[in-house]
């Protein structure tokens, strides 16, 4: 008696079909890699342009005549923040007048942090121009 065709899958179609699944998958967890982080770089900046902005905040409430000589921790730094997630942001802003126009001057907060995947700084600015005269 001879015995039909049997249907079903070889050994050789089953290990090219988990070949193609774990290639998949790899594309997959190198996709997923990157995302995660592409989104704490953005996170990083996001804070970072929100700690220049309460440095330029500080620096608005203050007279022109006091930024100039206005000195945090020594220098024109403001304390370093760390994060809970360990980011440390170094905060600092320099002011100077604006070649040509001597009533003004341009104020620039800056705050900055290392990438810890890459070990590249990055950093946000924000610049304010304000005018040496007062109002009364």
């Amino acid at each position: 008696m001879r015995r039909g065709r049997q249907s079903g899958f070889t050994l050789v179609e089953i290990m090219v079909s988990l070949a193609v699944i774990v290639i998949g998958l790899l594309g997959i967890l190198a996709l997923q890699t990157t995302t995660m982080r592409s989104n704490r770089q953005s996170r990083g900046l996001e804070r970072a342009r929100v700690y220049a902005a309460q440095i330029m905040e500080e620096l608005r409430a203050k007279s022109v005549a006091n930024i100039g000589a206005t000195t945090f921790d020594g220098g024109k730094t403001f304390s370093d923040i760390v994060t809970p997630d360990g980011m440390t942001y170094t905060r600092t802003f320099t002011s100077a007048p604006v070649t040509g126009y001597p009533n003004l001057i341009l104020i620039t907060a800056t705050a900055s942090f290392i990438d810890d995947s890459d070990g590249t700084t990055h950093s946000a600015t924000v610049q304010l121009l304000r005018t040496n005269q007062e109002r009364l």
